[in-house]
């Protein structure tokens, strides 16, 4: 190409400084170099997070000038990981990027970059819990101001670009649970009574106004929306509908979701009441919704039949997809039990061994599906690198469904990737019987393959960090990624990117994989250069290929259907597995077990982790100190005295 020129995103590790000339190199995850000058304007600017705290702490020299030569000699070092923004140049076989900013990652503490290589911004302490707090005070402040009266009627689904309530006064539920796991995530991690006093005032109105019973009092169906005092029980979306303005359906995903809040605030609380509400809901799951068959869940349920073969159902009719197998584990399965299960088998809730049982179960069926069916394989091997992810009801693939046809989400495989750590880490427990360590070992293998294949074939963006949306499955005929529409980047899906990489640096390999680590601090990069709304304190929704913010639309919205949730579970998770397998350093947690308590004890670990990876090391309920000599893994035993009181624990990395 001739004259040719771009607005280009590159991230990777310098090499090849020269400082008199005013260039270095930067090697991409590619494999490619790519040439970057320095200009008069180039600009060295450290990553900012929300709480916009200045955290330059470079080293430099008496008489700085923060001229190009002096700037180029202070803030880099070879192999040190850099995200550049500029002009991408091509002029026959010459190619370079002339450098407008070029983002610092590393947390220095006034030393030079070479002297602490691997210490980045992201990776900090208050990093993930700073921006967490940020979002959660900007979304509460649209809604209440600074006042603690969380009336949430005043609750809307919809808060525009500027966080502003939208005209629309729907209150959809699958937002408003997800919201609950916010609020409830952050009090978790940060110990703000706000948050917590907020998340109680949310469930009460959730589990009033959007809950309905069986006739037998025993299953709930959640209302997909409140307009006003109209209740909309159906979904509403394009891809529930059998046909346009037809929306006979309850969609499965969103009544899974209606548990994702109740299920996090119940390991902070253990109320009573709502692990009931998750209960019943469950059981609306496995009574309703099961395919008694072939296994595994439907996708949608017709309202008027209370059958999921119904004709009416149009192209939901008797179909199962990602969603209506592996979105149980994350959403709700994980943290329920976590909340009804020590890590040594014991519970004091006798009560509820029956559901924890059915829980138990439920992860086997659905870890076993995805492994079973999701994959393309062929002579034991992966034939592509992404799995499938349209069924019928005998679990032959489906690939004329709607607009997925034979296309792939990639945060849908590296979900899957991350979450079957998640499950490995539990089933290959010491106390597991063999077929359950048998089961951990082959999840493991499973997500290993995944995202080993998402990151080779280009799905985690090998020159810029960050991970795509939409691909078809199938490559050209040369091996590249097709995209039907744009190669845009969704916030969402960096989430599932960030923590599968992070998890899988986790694995207790001798040595670690430094891959997966360089993986997760890329996506890390990307996400906090490009997609944290420093206007509005919150985040944008799409960008494009080089993080441009894509604001036309609905994906100008702060919060809608398809938002919230992801950001904090990707704050608290980034939280949990930087100090679980990166750093070591202490992970502190806030609960405060409610008063009509009655499991007698409480597991504060925050998720399925390597057996004995994390012990805990101080204890405090009601502001005073608690000897921890009587306790055994995360298991914390809790008296009637403690109930209704903080309870405050130090996890350490055994």
């Amino acid at each position: 190409m001739k004259l040719f020129s771009q607005q280009m995103t590159f991230t990777g590790t310098v090499h090849a400084i020269e400082v008199d000339n005013l260039c270095f190199k930067i090697k991409c995850r590619s494999g490619d170099s790519i040439d970057i000058k320095i200009l008069s304007n180039t600009s060295f600017e450290t990553i900012r997070n929300l709480d916009e705290v200045d955290r330059n702490r470079y080293l430099k020299p008496k008489e700085f000038d923060y001229s190009p030569k002096a700037s180029l000699n202070t803030f880099l070092s070879e192999d040190q990981l850099v995200t550049v923004e500029g002009v991408f140049h091509q002029n026959g076989s010459d190619r370079w990027l002339d450098a407008r900013i070029i983002h610092l990652l590393l947390s220095l503490g006034d030393k030079s970059p070479s002297e602490m290589p691997d210490n980045y911004l992201f990776e900090s302490i208050h990093w993930w819990k700073a921006q967490m707090t940020r979002v959660a005070d900007t979304t509460l402040q649209a809604f209440f101001g600074d006042g603690d009266d969380f009336d949430f009627s005043r609750y809307r689904t919809i808060l525009g670009f500027n966080v502003n309530p939208g005209s629309d006064n729907i209150q959809g539920m699958a937002p408003f649970s997800r919201f609950i796991y916010d609020l409830s995530a952050a009090y978790n991690l940060t110990g703000c009574q706000r948050y917590l006093d907020a998340a109680t005032a949310a469930v009460t109105f959730f589990r009033n106004r959007f809950r309905s019973y069986s006739e037998d009092g025993r299953c709930i169906i959640w209302a997909y929306g409140r307009r006003f005092s109209n209740l909309i029980m159906t979904a509403q979306g394009g891809d529930d509908a059998a046909k346009p303005g037809d929306n006979p359906a309850v969609a499965l995903y969103e009544q899974i979701y209606a548990l994702s809040g109740l299920a996090m605030y119940h390991r902070v609380t253990q109320a009573p009441e709502v692990l009931s509400d998750i209960i019943c809901t469950v059981r609306t799951f496995n009574v309703f919704f099961k395919d008694p068959k072939a296994l595994g869940y439907f996708s949608h349920l017709d309202l008027a039949t209370m059958t999921c073969d119904s004709p009416a159902l149009g192209k939901n009719q008797a179909r199962k997809n990602w969603n209506s197998i592996g979105d149980h584990i994350p959403a709700y399965l994980i943290n329920v039990v976590l909340a009804l299960e020590s890590f040594n088998g014991e519970t004091a809730y006798v009560d509820i061994l029956e559901f924890l049982d059915l829980c138990r179960g439920m992860l086997r069926e659905t870890a076993n599906l995805i492994v079973d069916h999701f994959p393309e394989t062929k002579d034991g091997s992966l034939a592509n690198p992404f799995v499938r992810e349209r069924f019928h009801a005998d679990w032959s693939v489906d690939k004329t469904w709607d607009w997925q046809q034979d296309r792939a989400i990639v945060g849908h495989n590296l979900k899957i990737a991350w979450n079957l750590i998640r499950l490995h880490y539990y089933f290959s427990r010491t106390a597991a019987d063999s077929s359950e360590r048998e089961l951990g070992g082959k999840l493991k293998d499973f997500a290993v393959r995944l995202a080993d294949g998402i990151a080779s074939c280009g799905g985690v963006d090998p020159h810029r960090g960050g991970c795509f949306d939409c691909v078809e499955r199938q490559m050209d005929a040369d091996g590249n990624l097709q995209f039907p529409w744009l190669n845009t980047k969704d916030f969402w899906q960096q989430e599932q990117a960030i923590l599968a990489y992070y998890i899988l640096y986790g694995l207790p390999n001798a040595p670690k994989e430094p891959k997966y680590l360089a993986l997760a601090r890329e996506t890390s990069a990307f996400w906090n250069i490009f997609f944290l709304d420093h206007d509005n304190a919150t985040y944008f929704f799409r960008v494009t290929d080089n993080g441009i913010p894509i604001v036309k639309g609905q994906y100008g919205q702060k919060t809608n259907f398809s938002t919230g949730y992801h950001v904090f579970e990707l704050c608290y998770l980034a939280h949990v597995y930087i100090r679980c397998f990166v750093d070591g350093k202490p992970l502190t947690l806030y609960y405060k077990p409610s008063l009509d308590n009655a499991q007698g004890g409480l597991n504060v670990l925050p998720d399925f982790l390597p057996e004995g990876h994390l012990r805990v090391s101080k204890l405090r309920i009601g502001g005073r100190d608690v000897p921890i000599h009587n306790i055994s893994s995360g298991w914390i035993p809790l008296g009637t005295k403690d109930l209704g009181k903080e309870l405050v624990v130090q996890l350490d990395r055994a």
